[in-house]
């Protein structure tokens, strides 16, 4: 008898700990924002200044990288903001663009393929996709 009045107690101090912190797991609460334009801004104007085709295929990459990852947390974002029904829609519908995103940079780069100019443009028709989704999916 004294076993089990133990384990309630504990139970019940164990379980009233917890109470105090539902949402400790919820990322979403820790009010987290991102600045990304900002080193989007200083890389594309980084840009406009170099002149070797080597340093211009790296920093249009970069710049194509921080794209990407502002169309993912607009993406997220666009999906909270959705019905639960309507996500998977949504993400599946994400999952085509993405390809044709893969498509159409692996064609540019095709273009160009063996020459130093092949990497930046296929950075140009990503960075302009890339913007036109962010847009897309911002409206």
């Amino acid at each position: 008898m004294i076993g089990k009045i133990i384990t309630i107690l504990f139970m019940a101090v164990v379980l009233a700990g917890c109470q105090g912190h539902p949402t400790s797991h919820d990322v979403s609460n820790l009010n987290w924002s991102l600045e990304i334009d900002q080193p989007i801004g200083q890389l594309e104007e980084i840009l406009d200044t170099l002149e070797q085709q080597q340093p211009r295929n790296y920093t249009i990459a970069n710049i194509s990288f921080l794209y990407e990852l502002k169309l993912y947390l607009v993406f997220q974002e666009y999906v909270e903001s959705l019905p639960v029904a309507e996500r998977s829609g949504a993400i599946l519908e994400q999952s085509e663009w993405m390809e044709l995103h893969r498509q159409k940079v692996d064609e540019a780069y095709a273009e160009y393929e063996g020459g130093t100019f092949a990497g930046y443009n296929a950075g140009v028709v990503s960075i302009g996709l890339l913007k036109w989704r962010i847009s897309e999916l911002s409206e």
